[in-house]
């Protein structure tokens, strides 16, 4: 019996220009498609989204989600508007969207005597496009032609979201000329098939392209002491190295720190001091009786003095190093 093929989500697909705006990946099956309009699971091929995109429910779907007006921000908008974008701004940037359901209308009723912000109209659907399809490329071209062909470097860190998504975030740092500082600046947030130097090398590469930046101009690198990281031997450094000949690798001082610590406290502390700090901040921090008990001990022994917080031993780890510096 001849072994039935099953076709995967292409990433070309994605950035296809009749697909881009609503087809996702499945991440719970790589050979299903996902429709953000529709909010429905498709079969990954590519006759079956095509018809998917000609039928009555999509058009009516994408009719809801086209985006009426297109700011630009070369003009000058109305100034219900541009009242409505600076509610989008804010909340991309201190809080979540689903506040905004009560906010546009509270706008609504409470400011009655401004005739511009009675008119504003604005819930979480309407906001999270305003953020996506207008802010977002917006500041995205804005960080382009502000990076120019400068030199630059990246930050790198791996993580692991709910869903077990392996994620990669992306810091870049340059000169800006216009304004003449240096900038940090998140960039992107990468989705990695795996955790190996390999993938991360990939996933780097593609973000690069799309940002039209060439690696050629890298010259920093920022990282964990992960091996795979940094590592002599097949480790990321090494592999953007054979493209970025003068690139450059900084360690974490934080996590350099860390293991200088673990170093001193081998060899100068005995075996169970760090056992015990660990584990006395352990036993009280979650426990609310625990807490209660520590306070009228330490109120006995202080003469009724507001008790000290046991600190994470993660904050005090630079006290061994400086004592055993000195």
């Amino acid at each position: 019996m001849s072994k039935v093929y099953k076709q995967s989500v292409r990433d070309v697909w994605l950035q296809a220009d009749e697909f881009k705006d609503w087809l996702r990946k499945d991440l719970t099956d790589s050979t299903r498609a996902y429709c953000s309009y529709c909010n429905c699971g498709l079969t990954a091929k590519l006759c079956d989204l095509r018809a998917h995109a000609s039928t009555k429910k999509h058009k009516g779907a994408l009719i809801g989600f086209a985006q009426k007006e297109k700011i630009d921000f070369g003009q000058t908008p109305s100034k219900t508007t541009e009242q409505e974008v600076a509610l989008c701004l804010f909340v991309a940037k201190h809080t979540s969207i689903a506040p905004i359901n009560h906010l546009g209308s509270l706008c609504q009723t409470k400011f009655s005597d401004s005739i511009t912000a009675s008119r504003i109209k604005l819930h979480r659907t309407k906001c999270t496009y305003i953020i996506k399809n207008v802010l977002a490329p917006h500041f995205r071209e804005d960080l382009r032609n502000d990076i120019g062909s400068a030199k630059f470097s990246l930050i790198l860190d791996e993580s692991t979201d709910i869903r077990c998504t392996k994620l990669l975030g992306v810091v870049i740092k340059y000169v800006s000329v216009e304004r003449g500082v240096m900038v940090s600046m998140f960039l992107s947030l990468i989705s990695l098939e795996s955790g190996d130097s390999f993938s991360i090398v990939e996933g780097i590469k593609q973000e690069l392209r799309n940002w039209n930046l060439d690696l050629v101009n890298l010259v920093g690198n920022g990282t964990d002491n992960a091996n795979f990281m940094n590592g002599s031997n097949q480790s990321v450094y090494t592999e953007m190295k054979k493209v970025a000949p003068s690139l450059l690798l900084i360690k974490c001082v934080c996590h350099s720190v860390q293991l200088a610590v673990n170093h001193a406290c081998k060899h100068c502390f005995p075996q169970g001091l760090e056992y015990l700090i660990y584990g006395t901040y352990n036993w009280f921090a979650k426990s609310s009786s625990r807490q209660i008990a520590y306070n009228r001990i330490y109120q006995c022994l202080n003469d009724e003095k507001v008790y000290i917080n046991i600190k994470n031993p993660s904050c005090l780890s630079v006290i061994p190093l400086l004592y055993y510096h000195f």
